[in-house]
This record gives structure tokens, sequence and C-alpha cells, in this order.
């Protein structure tokens, strides 16, 4: 979980961990996974998985709450 003294924006560029199942129309974010926070706004963060190595897809979900994110080396300007 981010601490909710962080601010969504300040997180923006940094690496997380998924600390539930995210889930889109489009496929879903295993609980675990290594996802980037892309961006952020008032109803959450968007977070994007690494492309798979065997036939390149990635998968965005949007509208992630601060309570489904753990980030990886916080105190990082850049993880």
């Amino acid at each position: 979980m981010i601490p909710k003294k962080t601010t969504m924006k300040s997180c923006r560029g940094k690496k997380a961990i998924t600390d539930c199942e995210l889930r889109n129309h489009y496929g879903c974010i295993q609980k675990g996974s290594l996802v980037t926070i892309v961006s952020s706004c008032n109803y959450g963060m968007t977070v994007q998985t690494n492309p798979c190595p065997l036939c390149g897809v990635s998968l965005t979900v949007t509208h992630v709450g601060k309570d489904c994110l753990t980030l990886i080396n916080p105190d990082s300007p850049e993880s």
C-alpha cells in the first residue's frame, strides 16, 4: 500500500508491485506483478505492465488506487 501522505503525482514513472488483482475488459494483472505507474489524475493512477517477452503485448489499467500498489524503493527519485 502506498502511504496516504504520498501524492499520486509524485508516483509517476516509478515501479510498483500489485497488492491485488487488477482487471479491465482487456485482461488481468495478477497480484504480485511488476508495473510502471504511467500517469495519475483525480480518479487514480494508470499502470502498465512490461511487454511480454514472447508476444510484446503489455496491459494498461486505469483508475488504480494507492491501496492496490506498493512502491519499489520509494525513497529514490526514479525507481
